[in-house]
Order: C-alpha cells, then structure tokens, then sequence
C-alpha cells in the first residue's frame, strides 16, 4: 500500500512539474567587464507558483534556497505575471515569490546564487519536496579578446543541449544575449546540416572569379548558418555574424569583384545568394568551411585544397591539420594546367570522400546553378587565307587557318587542332604554315578539333589542281550558267524534266551583272566543281540574300520549295547543290 501510494505520488508531482514547465534556458558562466555570472529559468503556467521553497542546485550537491536571494531574482517588465508583493512591473519580485504567471515568462538571476564554473558543470531546480522542476549540464565555455573588444559565450538551450552564442559587451545588438526574455536564434546544428563547397572558378575572364557553396541537406526545412565563416588560406573570406536562413538545394554563390549584394531566385526554386568577397589565389589555395566558427563548437564542415607547383610552407601545415582531423587525405587538387573560365568542380552532391577525386575539371564553370558537366562539340572552319583560291595550277600554294573555328561553350574550351593533307597529319597548329601541293588532282584538307571535354568534330575542303596549260572551264570561255546546268542537271537523277526546263528559265532571269559579279569575285564553276561555298567568304551573305530575292520573286510556291531544297539544305554548299549531283 506504501508503494502504491508513492507511485500516485510520483505521478501527480510529475503531473505538476509538466504543467509548470520550467525550464532552465541561457546560462552565462563567466563575468565579462561588470557582469556577474547568471542563468535564467522560464516558467509557462496559467496557475499560481510559490518559488519560496525551491531552490538551485549543482553537480556537487551544493544547494542554495530562492527565498535566500530574493533580491537578486529579475523578470522582464513585459513579463505577465501578477505578483503578490504588488511589484509586477518588472526587475525585483522580492520579498515574496509568489505570483501567478498569465503566458510564459523568464526570470533570471543578475547574480547566480551558487558559482557557475567556466569548464563546465550541472544546474538543477528542486521544488520543496526535492524533486527537480528541471536540469541541464554544460560544456567549458570560452572567452577573451577579439579585435580589442571583449567577449564570452552566454549558453542557450535548444532542447536538452546547450549550445553557445557570442556576446560581446560593445552594444552590438547582433553579438547581446536575451537576459529575461526568448532566446535568440542557434546557428543549426552541424549534425543536421550538410554543406559543401561545389565550385571555385580562380581564373575567369567571363565574369569575376567566385566560389560556390552548396546546402546538400539537412533535417530541417530552414537551415540557419549563422557563424559560418569561410577561410581562403586560412584567412576570412567571408563570415556570417548573424542570423543567415537557407533551405536544401540552396546556393551561396560568392563572387571577387562585381557588386553582386542582392539576393536572386531562380525558376527551379534554387536560391542563390550572393556576396562579394576578396580576391581568390589563381595558383595554390585552401578553402575551409567552418560552422560555429569562433565557439566551442566550431566545425570543419568542408575543406578543399588545390595547388599548381609546390604548395606553400603555411598551405602544407593547413593541409596537413586538415588531414589529421580526416577533413582531407591524399594530395591536393592538380591545376597545373588549368585553362581560362576553368573551374574546380564537385563531381556530385551525394558523395564526399574528403580527396581530390570528389573533384573534376568544370572547363566552362557554371556558378549559382548545379555544376552542368554537359559539353557540346567544337565547330572547326577552314579559312584559305589571301586570295582564296581553292584550285589552281600545280606547283599550287595556299595557305589556311583555323582561327574562325569555335567552341559552343567558349573558344577558351578548344584544346587542340590537327591538319591533315590526303589523310597525312601536317601541323597541330591553329595557324600552320602554308602548304604546297605538286600533283595535278583533287586533294583533301581535313582540319580536326578535340575540345578539353574530349568532344571533337571535323571538317574537310577539297582542292583541285591542274597542270599549267589545261583548260580552266570558266565562263570567260563562252559557258552560260544555263549550259553549266543543262550538262550537269542530265547527270542528277533528284532532278525531274520540268524542273530542268523550269530552272533553265529561272536562270534566264538572273540579271548577266550577277553572274560577273559571282564570275570575278569566286571563279563559281570550280566552286560548283568543290561543292563547296567558303563561309568565310566576305560576299557569301550577300550573294545568298540576292539568290533568296530572286527565288521568292520568279517561284511559285511549290516550285519555290523544291529551289529551297537544292540552294539553301547545304547551308555553305546549298547554290552549288542545283547543279551538281
């Protein structure tokens, strides 16, 4: 019966310490300037609390009565409470502590009755029978002295942990505890949150130089990185003093030069935040990403070391903590040969190993987006360099380059060229020098391109010679274009009787002026014969616009489709298409 009457006990006084709920929740262990070490307590009761009997409590057993130190017990002047002492105000309930609370209210001691030691210890409160209201227990906390201002951790309480925050007694209301009144926002835990660095671009000529952070997950919908600081060779790149809210998904994209402050949404939902920062080191270099930074419970979250040549005495010994604290292992990121808009590019968001083989070559570099990998092959032009010319008497001279050739994701992507004469590599150069062909025939040139993705794509021109003294077969030589096309249009099977007699008069209408000018300007038949329209050709837009005149002028409209088909699907090839097979 004894113990059935204790159990009912224990229920009903566990039943009274919940609907009280107190809760001890900031504690500040360690005097800073005039302060006294203190801690405050919440209570969320719509009932009367009689506080005479309790008392505080540490892990030695040392206890001290609340009725003892009345006079150092404050509440906030907001506080609602109805004190039976009349004071309800705020500040002192002294000397009666009895009151009702109306909503939830803190209290706190200006002076902790019992010693709050700096490396750690327990706080308990007991009501009158002994049984504790509440308990926390709390690490070492750290204090000194920071740009010649002073300052301490004050501990508030996220469920039964308690974690630091920075204050600092200089009036700045971000670094300022909540003494008497609801905590301020905690940093996130480093447990529920995954951030990584995901792209540093150190050599950008398309923009300014950036590095990207990445949220790539967490527990909660809100992440608040407060505290977190980013260092650059163990420098501050940039830190976080106050309340900083992101969700998973999220990119912090930091860039060196260009006022980017302001924050952008993306239609994806992908929120990029952005800042600007100093400069980033284009040679060798460390990135640490620390959470907490500045507390005793600063974290390495993400580190990332790179190096073109030998790194640096003081970058080595950073490397070297950061691979005895398993943030790294094995050597840095190579970018000895790193190209212009490059970047060091995380390969995925769902895997960190902490080595250099989390990392790829991001030649294109996309900062604030996902790091887009996909490549799109180059488009390699030969250009015949003075006069143009294709064909020619033998010994025949000319000279071509690939200057005109480009990259879809920026020429600084192409890595290299290969010239080939009748399928015989000849030069690996851009620019090469010129070349001569002694045989009388139809020679291929082929130019190949490879960009650093490894994505490649050719283009070929043919060249036709002929021994000095044979006839050329230019208009000069009496041949209309009508006769070209009547000796050529038998020979092409695509070609139907009408359409033969149909462009034989087209041709007819084609003012003689044109035909000079095509006759003077690209010797047009041994350009038929090459099936080839140079793109490079300066003319070349000029004389397709004046061909599309006439074709939209003389034609009807099925009749202007099939001419459609023959001079323009070739794109540079499409005129000579009408006449040849």
């Amino acid at each position: 019966m004894r113990y059935l009457v204790f159990i009912i006990l224990l229920f009903f006084v566990s039943v009274a310490v919940k609907a009280l709920g107190v809760e001890i929740s900031e504690i500040a262990p360690q005097k800073i300037n005039e302060q006294e070490e203190w801690f405050e307590f919440s209570v969320e009761t719509g009932d009367e609390v009689n506080m005479n009997d309790w008392a505080i409590q540490n892990e030695k057993g040392t206890t001290k009565l609340f009725r003892d130190f009345a006079d150092q017990l404050q509440f906030d002047q907001n506080a609602k409470i109805q004190n039976f002492s009349g004071s309800g105000s705020g500040g002192s309930i002294n000397p009666i502590l009895i009151f009702t609370i109306l909503e939830k209210s803190y209290f706190y001691w200006n002076k902790s009755p019992l010693s709050l030691p700096n490396n750690g210890g327990t706080i308990k409160i007991i009501d009158g029978v002994g049984y504790v209201l509440d308990e926390i227990t709390y690490e070492k906390t750290k204090s000194g002295t920071s740009g010649g201002i002073k300052y301490t951790e004050v501990l508030n309480r996220m469920r039964s942990e308690v974690f630091p925050l920075i204050f600092r007694d200089n009036g700045d209301p971000r670094s300022g505890h909540s003494q008497g009144k609801a905590n301020k926002s905690l940093p996130t835990r480093s447990e529920d949150t995954v951030i990584y660095i995901s792209e540093v671009g150190p050599q950008r000529t398309d923009g300014a130089d950036f590095i990207e952070l990445y949220v790539a997950s967490s527990v909660f919908e809100k992440v608040n990185l407060k505290y977190l600081t980013l260092k650059h060779n163990g420098t501050k790149l940039w830190e976080i003093e106050d309340d900083f809210f992101v969700e998973q998904g999220d990119f912090i994209t930091l860039y060196t030069s260009e006022n980017r402050s302001e924050l952008s949404f993306s239609s994806k939902k992908i929120t990029k935040y952005t800042s600007e920062i100093s400069g980033i080191s284009a040679g060798s270099g460390t990135f640490e990403v620390i959470l907490w930074s500045g507390t005793s419970r600063e974290h390495v979250e993400d580190f990332l070391c790179y190096q073109s040549g030998t790194l640096s005495q003081a970058e080595q010994g950073r490397v070297n903590k950061n691979i005895i604290t398993k943030n790294w292992d094995g050597s840095c990121v190579d970018i000895s040969d790193q190209i212009k808009n490059e970047s060091v590019a995380r390969a995925s968001f769902f895997t960190d190993s902490n080595t250099n083989s989390d990392w790829i070559r991001h030649f294109n570099g996309s900062p604030t987006v996902v790091n887009n990998l996909q490549n799109k092959s180059p488009e390699p032009v030969i250009t015949i360099q003075g006069s143009g010319q294709i064909s020619g008497v033998t010994p025949f001279s000319l000279n071509v380059t690939g200057e005109f050739s480009t990259d879809p994701d920026g020429d600084h992507d192409i890595l290299g060229f290969d010239w080939k004469l009748n399928g015989v590599s000849f030069s690996d150069r851009e620019n090469p020098a010129g070349i001569k062909i002694e045989t009388v025939g139809d020679h291929g040139i082929e130019l190949f391109i490879i960009d650093h993705s490894g994505a490649s794509k050719s283009v070929d021109l043919l060249v036709t010679t002929r021994a000095s003294g044979s006839a050329q077969g230019s208009f000069s030589e009496g041949r209309s274009i009508a006769q070209i096309f009547a000796s050529k249009s038998s020979k092409n099977k695509n070609l139907e009787a009408e359409d033969e007699s149909f462009f034989s008069d087209f041709l007819k209408t084609v003012p003689e002026e044109f035909w000079d000018m095509v006759e003077k300007e690209y010797e047009f038949e041994e350009n038929l014969k090459t099936q080839r329209y140079d793109i490079n050709f300066p003319q070349k837009k000029g004389l397709e616009e004046e061909v599309k005149i006439k074709y939209h002028s003389q034609l009807t409209a099925r009749k202007k489709i099939q001419f459609h088909q023959r001079i323009l699907a070739g794109g540079a090839k499409g005129i000579g298409h009408i006449f040849l097979d």
